[in-house]
């Protein structure tokens, strides 16, 4: 199975390492054969169809793989198509109607050529396969998808007196397609198509032969993936394979040439809406490096190059917006001699629309069975004491082309005129439509008379059918909200007679507009502080104008009086009015353009006051048909979150705290803290079903759950014992203080209001943030050699100036001329050989004491004495006091110096090693505080060249 490597220096190592073919010629394999199902490829379908692999299953040509569920590839599973030797990666084609979960290898990777044998060149390295996963639901990979070219066969060596063979090129490396409704690759999942190194050249026979050609690097492959969510949390690789060495030459013949590098291949990765490219991810399309020159007299020629970077393209739906929180992405170019590739970020790609349209309409059906008797139109009249029918078709209307259209999942249908409630149309999938009757296949409440068809006088007028819920499949967005939806549609019914119907709905105002933010419905929950807005809508149901002075409507609870709708003809669409908007309301004070929910809560009713029938002058309210007041309801909760982070001593690591959870505590450098986050529902709804989530980003906690909270409860977990803080790598378990030092913060990441679906974060009486502060003490000693701090010029000059002898020393010139003396030097300087290697210890000790002093250490704490120091039981300090400055500064005599024992004491400091203490592994080259950076070479020349130049630093 393949392994995979994820850590930040050896991504950029293996870089440089890794080439690029020079040309990419992909061979499809023989026609598909077999098309297998779960149990085909070994796998256990349970009875709703879901396949679990746990068995390595190993495919033959073009094996296609249809799963009728779920498709989950466990650990132990995996599908081998590849990595036989003198064979290429066979295709290999997934399709799953459900979700896919790879947790083993897919493998399609070309094998090796043969090497070749005495005389004869090796074989070429085989192509990778193709490798397609077509899946309706989301893919997640957390192993790897290997589709990569096979390495070419070495060249064999010469025959007595011939030269080597040349080595053959490396195999191209395949394509990778993922389609799905949604697809993460996960840290440890990985998508390579790199191509296969080339083959090196076959060595010289011992009699003067030539070494043989290394060969070119296999091309890197194709990656291409798209989904309606793009997550990309691992890595994407299309390395070109590296250059092939040249064969050595036997005695007296020359080197093989050198072998170019493959050219990068092509990631691209498109999304429909969100596209994230997380921090741990890497895409990579490197060229390959050049391969080495055969040695040989003389050495090889060097003729091959470094492959081209390739192609990466990130590619997401318009409008919305790429997320990259730091993602590796490289195109770079092979050594030596390669041309870096692109990186192109587009937002045109392809979206994954989601739409809906409900369309209702209403035919006659004058003998009350239950089937229409007419066609189906928008309206109708009928005589009184007879039926309609109604027809609610729901249709997906999301577009084919290019995109990804989305299944409208649950899709539920409310009618309240006809008291119809969440109605179950099912999952509906793209350019579908499904269509059901009233009262056939759906009952209407409001039907009493027969429970198979609706009288007229129970359904006039005009009545709505409104998509209550329909969500989209992949994004889980409300269908309703997508543009080109149209979620509610009215149809007419006009009777024989004089009738009135009032409907009193509501909807939420939630910034306080006047403008309703949300479907009229009769009951909604509101946000205390938010507001509602009502709608008053009056129809004339009969076949008689209504009152010619105006119908009018009283609502006592919002303080409406006698508001006029004008006159309704007989068929005239209703007439609604909007409170406060069109009308204002005396309930409402706060502001008389809005009426703020806690004016308002609870129940209140529209009553017409006025609707005479034209024709007759009778009350069109005394009519059965009728329906002269309607309520609607209003509910105020408040919602609101308080988030409380602490952190507490955890002096042995054993992840319980050792004393009590505060604000701020300091601990020592070595021993570790504990954290406590509580999170409390201090409102009166319940907190996200799906969990309320807090992110830490310092301490690398991503959505850390904290379940449900009903109001009043407080949830707490501990970092690192209840979830794993990944910026605290010594120890999953504990915390060390400088992993975790200064001050971070916990955020609530997710929390919904159940009743209102409102972010609790947004209202005033939230606390969603809070800190808490570790200072580590200062701890540890560095030190390094004499001969460390001249040989290393660009890491000594990070601690200058340093004082030495009493001698401000602030150029790396002058380090050396104190670090690199010897007798010569002293003697032209008429000082004494010990005097010399005095200046010499301490120029190296005071360079120790500032880079300590740099990183937060103290050589008095860290340093056991007297052990470390022979002479004296003082301070360290104190003793390279009174050495490099008393005593050095002063031209003492060699007796003075041998008797003070300085030298020896100085050495043994410079020499100091403790694994154990914190600076003394402490790499400074390369190190992100200094800045310093790979190639991190010593200069041994620098020194060599003071070494006995009869120069020393001038000694007062």
């Amino acid at each position: 199975m393949h392994s995979k490597t994820n850590c930040g220096m050896s991504r950029l190592i293996s870089l440089l390492i890794i080439t690029a073919a020079i040309s990419f010629a992909y061979s499809s394999n023989a026609p598909a054969q077999d098309i297998l199902d779960c149990t085909g490829v070994g796998g256990v379908e349970d009875v709703d169809g879901n396949c679990t692999l746990s068995s390595v299953y190993a495919c033959g040509d073009d094996t296609i793989v249809n799963i009728s569920g779920d498709f989950i590839i466990t650990g132990t599973g995996g599908i081998q198509c590849g990595d036989v030797v003198g064979q290429a990666g066979f295709d290999l084609t997934i399709n799953v109607p459900g979700d896919m979960t790879v947790d083993g290898e897919i493998n399609s990777g070309g094998g090796a050529g043969a090497a070749g044998t005495t005389g004869n060149p090796g074989e070429p390295g085989f192509d990778g396969g193709i490798i397609s996963v077509n899946v309706d639901g989301s893919v997640t990979v957390n192993d790897a998808l290997d589709a990569h070219g096979g390495p070419g066969g070495p060249g064999g060596p010469g025959t007595e007196g011939g030269n080597g063979a040349s080595g053959a090129i490396g195999g191209a490396g395949g394509q990778i397609n993922v389609v799905g409704g949604a697809f993460l690759l996960s840290a440890t999942g990985l998508l390579e198509v790199d191509g296969g190194p080339g083959g090196s050249g076959g060595a010289g026979s011992t009699s003067a032969g030539d070494g043989g050609p290394g060969a070119a690097g296999g091309m890197a492959g194709i990656v291409d993936v798209f989904s309606c969510l793009t997550t990309i949390e691992g890595d994407i690789s299309a390395i070109g394979g590296a250059g092939g060495s040249g064969g050595a030459g036997g005695i007296g013949g020359a080197g093989g040439i050198n072998g170019s590098g493959g050219n990068g291949g092509t990631v691209a990765v498109s999304s429909g809406k969100d596209l994230t490219l997380a921090a741990t991810a890497s895409l990579l399309a490197a060229g390959g490096n050049e391969g080495s020159v055969g040695v040989g007299t003389p050495n090889g020629d060097d003729v091959g190059v470094g492959g081209n970077g390739g192609t990466i393209t990130t590619n997401q739906c318009p409008d919305f917006a790429l997320v990259d929180n730091g993602a590796f992405i490289s195109v770079a170019e092979g050594l030596v001699g390669g041309v870096a590739g692109t990186v192109t970020n587009l937002d045109n790609g392809p979206c994954c629309p989601c739409q809906i349209q409900i369309t209702k309409t209403v035919a006659l059906d004058d003998n009350c069975d239950g089937v229409a008797d007419g066609p189906f139109l928008e309206s109708v009249d009928q005589d009184e004491g007879q039926c309609v029918v109604y027809q609610i078709c729901v249709e997906n209307t999301a577009a084919n082309g290019i995109n990804l259209p989305q299944t409208l999942l649950d899709v539920l249908v409310d009618d309240t005129h006809l008291g119809i409630s969440l109605a179950p149309f099912g999952d509906i999938a793209p350019g579908d439509q499904v269509c059901q009757f009233v009262t056939s296949d759906i009952p209407a409440d409001n039907c009493t008379d027969d429970p198979d068809a609706c009288v007229c006088e129970e359904v006039q007028g005009m009545n709505t059918a409104v998509v209550s819920n329909a969500d989209c499949a992949a994004t889980a967005d409300d269908a309703c909200l997508e543009a080109g939806s149209d979620c509610d549609d009215t149809a007419n019914v006009g009777c024989v007679g004089c009738s009135v119907d009032i409907q009193k709905t509501v909807a939420l105002d939630d910034n306080c507009d006047g403008v309703a933010d949300g479907p009229f419905v009769d009951s909604v929950t509101q946000d205390e502080g938010e507001c509602v807005v009502y709608q008053i809508c009056v129809a004339n149901t009969g076949d008689q104008d209504l009152d010619a002075s105006g119908v009018e409507v009283n609502d006592a609870t919002l303080g409406v009086v006698n508001l006029d709708f004008g006159t309704i003809a007989s068929g005239a669409e209703p007439v609604c009015q909007v409170i406060p908007v069109d009308a204002s309301a005396s309930a409402c004070t706060t502001d008389p353009d809005s009426c703020e929910c806690t004016e308002v809560e609870g129940t209140n009713t529209a009553e017409v006051t006025a609707a005479v029938c034209t024709d007759t002058g009778a009350n069109a309210c005394d009519s059965a048909g009728s329906n002269c007041d309607d309520t609607a309801e209003v509910d105020c909760l408040t919602c609101s979150v308080d988030i409380d982070k602490t952190v507490a001593l955890d002096d042995n690591c054993d992840g319980t705290a050792d004393g009590p959870f505060v604000d701020s505590v300091e601990q020592a450098t070595g021993e570790c803290v504990i954290y406590q986050i509580c999170v409390t529902n201090t409102g009166e709804q319940n907190l996200n079903t799906a969990g309320v989530q807090v992110s830490d980003a310092d301490l690398g906690v991503v959505n850390l759950n904290f379940g449900t909270l009903v109001p009043d409860e407080t949830q707490c977990r501990e970092i690192p014992t209840d979830a794993s803080a990944s910026a605290c790598t010594t120890d999953p378990d504990a915390c060390v203080c400088t992993e975790v030092e200064g001050v971070n913060t916990a955020v609530i990441t997710a929390a919904v209001c159940e009743e209102t679906e409102t972010d609790a974060c947004d209202f005033a009486a939230s606390d969603c943030d809070d800190t808490a502060e570790v200072a580590c003490a200062g701890e540890g000693c560095l030190t390094r050699t004499p001969g460390y701090w001249g040989n290393h010029p660009e890491v000594t000059v990070e601690f200058l100036p340093v004082t030495s002898c009493g001698i401000v020393i602030d150029t790396f010139d002058e380090v050396v001329q104190d670090l690199c003396v010897n007798a010569k030097d002293a003697f032209n300087n008429d000082l004494p050989r010990q005097q010399a290697s005095l200046i010499r210890q301490c120029t190296a000790a005071m360079l120790n004491l500032s880079a300590t002093e740099f990183f937060g250490g103290d050589c008095n704490s860290a340093l056991p004495v007297p052990d470390s120091f022979i002479q004296v039981n003082g301070s360290v300090l104190e003793r390279i006091e009174f050495c490099c400055e008393e005593l050095c500064a002063s031209d003492p005599t060699k007796s003075e110096i041998v008797a003070s024992g300085c030298i020896e004491d100085l050495d043994r400091f410079n020499n100091f090693s403790n694994p154990d203490d914190p600076l003394d592994p402490l790499s400074l080259c390369p190190n992100e505080d200094l800045g310093t950076e790979p190639p991190c070479k010593a200069d041994p020349e620098q020194c060599k060249d003071a070494n006995g130049d009869g120069i020393i630093n001038p000694r007062p």
